[in-house]
């Protein structure tokens, strides 16, 4: 039931090629449902900004959809979508959409109300706004979104699996667990591990290159607090 980790590692590398195979499954499975929450829940968190009517219509019920466990919902999936990729992938989606929303509203009002007076003043219409004030001053909130959602799409494409897989790392997992071959089911568990850790590590880099100034303020700071 516990089995020692040279035993681990002696399947995980007899295996590898099972668990890259799985791996890949489950790696699509994320970046679709992730790249679809990211830009949707953008473009949603903008709208809510720019249209306070659409705020008040839209914004309860997103915090209301976060009340139905996904779980839930996975199986209406199936049924309606069937056992394709299509099911795992929403699922993915609905995990990872709220946080992106949630920071990127919280980015967009971040800007000093002064300099979007200064700015509307100087004959700017929002468009102009958005673009060169407000989404400028989002961008750390919306990569702080994203690396939360990065290693929720892992969690959601595992769901979706669990669910309506016949491949991937979490059809892999139940499989194993069912045939009673730990070691195996450990060795997916550290393809995930190591997946989920290699997807935060790109979306920071990805950060640490388009909102340097963000990185060297929260340097400052820390050195100031040292």
């Amino acid at each position: 039931l516990l089995p020692a980790p040279s035993r681990i590692a002696q399947v995980f590398f007899k295996k590898f090629g099972i668990l890259v195979d799985h791996s890949i499954v489950t790696l699509q499975e994320v970046l679709i449902g992730y790249a679809a929450s990211v830009v949707l829940g953008v473009l949603l968190a903008v709208m809510i900004v720019q249209w306070r009517p659409f705020e008040r219509s839209v914004y309860p019920l997103l915090v209301t959809s976060q009340t139905v466990p996904k779980m839930a919902l996975a199986p209406l999936f199936v049924v309606w979508f069937g056992f394709g990729l299509v099911p795992k992938v929403l699922v993915v989606f609905l995990i990872a959409f709220f946080p992106i929303v949630i920071d990127s509203v919280v980015g967009l009002r971040t800007v000093q109300p002064e300099m979007l007076s200064l700015a509307a003043s100087m004959g700017a219409n929002k468009i102009q706004i958005l673009r060169q004030f407000r989404l400028p001053s989002a961008l750390p909130s919306i990569f702080a979104g994203m690396k939360v959602a990065i290693t929720l799409s892992v969690v959601g494409a595992v769901v979706g699996e669990f669910i309506a897989g016949d491949r991937g790392l979490g059809y892999l997992i139940q499989l194993s667990a069912y045939n009673f071959q730990v070691p195996l089911l450990f060795g997916a568990i550290l393809m995930l591990v190591a997946m989920g850790m290699v997807l935060f590590l790109i979306i920071q880099v990805a950060e640490l290159v388009f909102v340097p100034w963000n990185t060297e303020k929260v340097g400052r700071q820390r050195a100031i607090g040292a």
